[in-house]
């Protein structure tokens, strides 16, 4: 059974997320400690994704529509759960009316992100050394 948990980073399952985003940002990509740790930590909503109690994939949410730290462990990749990870931190910002979702996608990812309606906007930027590009989608209901 697929669940989706929201907390705070004071919460004790924020540890899960930390490992995961060690495994996935720093293990595999490369990012250093103090690129992936950082301050917003602390005052952004936390998204664990688990499937029969398995941590799959984490996210973090900050209350102006920004999306960041989406990760899915590799095995795990390629089956939809990213896609239930996006859609459920969409609905919340909906939820709370936010206007517009933003978010760095890697550069890899674009596609991926598209799916939901985003749209590449600006110039391209590196962080933790990987290229990105900055992505947008209203959450105005135009229909």
């Amino acid at each position: 059974m697929i669940k989706i948990e929201m907390f705070e980073s004071t919460d004790p399952r924020f540890e899960t997320v930390c490992q995961i985003r060690t495994v996935v940002f720093m293990d595999e990509q490369g990012a250093t400690v103090d690129e992936e740790f950082d301050e917003f930590d602390a005052t952004t909503t936390q998204f664990l994704l688990l499937d029969d109690g398995v941590a799959v994939g984490v996210g973090r949410l900050f209350e102006d529509g920004h999306l960041g730290r989406l990760a899915i462990l590799k095995r795990f990749r390629g089956k939809g759960y990213g896609r239930l990870l996006v859609q459920a931190m969409l609905d919340v910002l909906i939820t709370k009316g936010v206007e517009t979702a933003v978010l760095g996608a890697q550069v890899h990812a674009v596609g991926f992100y598209e799916q939901f309606g985003f749209a590449v906007y600006g110039e391209p930027f590196v962080e933790a050394g990987i290229n990105h590009r900055s992505m947008k989608k209203s959450l105005i209901n135009h229909g």
